[in-house]
C-alpha cells in the first residue's frame, strides 16, 4: 500500500442507508474557491533549455494573470463551473439525436406491428363472411333447383 494514499481506503465508503451498498460515499470537492499560491519563477530557469524556458514563462505569465484576475480562486471556481456544465450539454446534444432516431424506429415498428395484428384480426371476419356467403349460395341452388 503506498504510504500517499493513507485516507484512499476512506475515501469510498458504503452508505449506512443503503442495504446494498451500491451507492459510494466519495469525498467531496471544496464548497468555497481555494486561495491561490503567487506564482513564482523556476529557480532552474537559467539552466533549462530554450524551449522548456519558453514554456516555463508561458506557465508563468498565464499563472500570474490568474493570480492579478482572481487571487481568492472565485474565477477558477466558476470556469470549472462551466466547463462541467458545457460538458454536459454537449453530451446532452450528443445523445439526443441517437435516442430520438431509436424512439422514431420503435415507433415505426410499432405501428407496423398494429397493422399486422389488425390484419390478422380481420381473417377470422372475412372467412366468416365468405362460410356465409357460400352458405347462402348453396341454400339458393337448393331452393331454386329442389331435387
Amino acid at each position: 500500500m503506498n504510504q500517499n494514499d493513507k485516507g484512499s481506503d476512506q475515501e469510498l465508503m458504503p452508505l449506512t442507508g443503503d442495504a446494498a451498498g451500491q451507492q459510494l460515499l466519495t469525498t467531496p470537492e471544496p464548497s468555497g474557491p481555494t486561495q491561490l499560491n503567487p506564482p513564482r519563477v523556476d529557480p532552474q530557469l537559467t539552466n533549462l533549455t530554450p524551449v522548456e524556458r519558453a514554456a516555463e514563462v508561458l506557465r508563468y505569465s498565464v499563472l500570474r494573470a490568474e493570480y492579478w484576475l482572481s487571487p481568492d480562486g472565485v474565477m477558477r471556481q466558476r470556469l470549472r463551473f462551466a466547463v462541467r456544465l458545457w460538458v454536459y450539454v454537449m453530451i446532452a446534444a450528443l445523445i439526443a439525436p441517437s435516442v430520438t432516431a431509436v424512439i422514431q424506429h420503435v415507433t415505426g415498428w410499432a405501428a407496423m406491428s398494429a397493422e399486422i395484428v389488425g390484419n390478422i384480426a380481420q381473417i377470422p371476419l372475412g372467412l366468416c363472411k365468405f362460410l356465409l356467403a357460400c352458405f347462402a349460395v348453396v341454400i339458393l341452388f337448393r331452393l331454386l333447383f329442389r331435387r
